[in-house]
């Protein structure tokens, strides 16, 4: 008969709250990797306990299936109707890190979203700091 001992100390899973930012995987082809970075900084964040939220703006929702708990799915559109859904991630980044996953077909309405909403400007005000990762792949 085998004995095995038992750690029976309490884990405490301490969350590390994180700075205010966004971090976007971009690039307007699809297949580069983008949804690939954004699960690897998720997992990241969770083995190092840090606090963050994820936001799935590609259809397949292949984040969002990843990490159910943490992700939020929301879209990007050029249509002024739309473009508070995208506004409420820099609501999220006020309170913690926000990894947004981008598809590869929004590059137009992203970029309407950024000047038409002056996000790089109010982030500057409110201190949260956004990084766009533009993943490429050697393809041409």
């Amino acid at each position: 008969m085998v004995k095995v001992a038992i750690d029976k100390r309490e884990e405490t899973s301490t969350v590390i709250p994180t700075r205010p930012g966004i971090q976007i995987s971009n690039c307007k082809k699809g297949g580069v990797g983008k949804t690939l970075l954004s699960k690897l900084k998720a997992a990241y964040c969770l083995e190092s306990g840090l606090d963050f939220y994820a936001v799935d703006a590609d259809r397949q929702e292949s984040f969002l299936k990843a990490y159910p708990e943490f992700a939020l799915p929301t879209r990007f559109s050029e249509s002024d109707r739309n473009l508070k859904i995208p506004d409420k991630i820099l609501d999220l980044a006020l309170e913690k890190l926000v990894l947004v996953d981008l598809p590869g077909n929004v590059e137009e309405a992203f970029n309407h979203w950024l000047t038409t909403s002056d996000i790089l400007e109010a982030s500057k005000d409110l201190n949260v700091e956004i990084q766009n990762w533009y993943v490429l792949d050697d393809s041409v």
